[in-house]
């Protein structure tokens, strides 16, 4: 090796050496950036009770927090019912409809069972006393029925048919009964 080509080889490790240093230390930098918390809007209660929304750098959350605020979509601080909405005003937590409580139809809720026989109508049939309900919006391919000891529900090309016992019945009958005023093409 050479004098010249040995300069050379030092002067290009010094380059990498102070590249090198640059982009750690440019790399630290962001890093370090990153881990600081960014602004934060959080629901900020007042002396008179009431919340608006302020913008808080994250570091604050927690002690925001510790004196009663609360950030948009979380429960209001001491209330089991309510939560804060996108302006900050309490509102009343949202309730998950409930499933269904007839053996045949138990995993709908009353909208999707709903909506199951209100969709794709083309010779529909609905036929209602105080004995039974039937209702079909197409042929056939879906239908609900129940009658005192038994319903079933055809739908998706699945079908539930089940015995059911006085109280079952008395359910499935109200529940279906509780369909027929949305369902446009039964006679009320």
């Amino acid at each position: 090796m050479t004098t010249r080509s040995l300069a050379r080889m030092i002067q290009l490790c010094s380059l990498l050496a102070v590249a090198t240093a640059i982009a750690l230390g440019g790399g630290i930098a962001r890093v370090a950036a990153a881990a600081q918390p960014a602004d934060v809007q959080m629901c900020h209660v007042t002396g008179n009770g009431s919340f608006h929304m302020i913008s808080v750098d994250g570091h604050a959350d927690q002690a925001h927090r510790a004196h009663g605020d609360g950030r948009p979509g979380e429960s209001v601080p001491g209330s089991t019912t309510l939560v804060f909405d996108a302006e900050c005003q309490q509102v009343l937590r949202p309730v998950a409809p409930s499933l269904l409580a007839c053996p045949c139809w138990n995993t709908y809720t009353q909208a999707s069972l709903l909506s199951l026989l209100t969709s794709g109508q083309t010779t529909p049939f609905c036929a209602k006393s105080a004995l039974h309900v039937a209702l079909t919006p197409n042929n056939g391919a879906t239908a609900l029925f129940v009658t005192s000891g038994f319903c079933m529900l055809k739908a998706n090309g699945q079908s539930v048919a089940l015995s059911l016992t006085a109280a079952n019945t008395n359910t499935c009958m109200a529940e279906a009964t509780a369909l027929v005023p949305s369902i446009s093409w039964c006679p009320q």
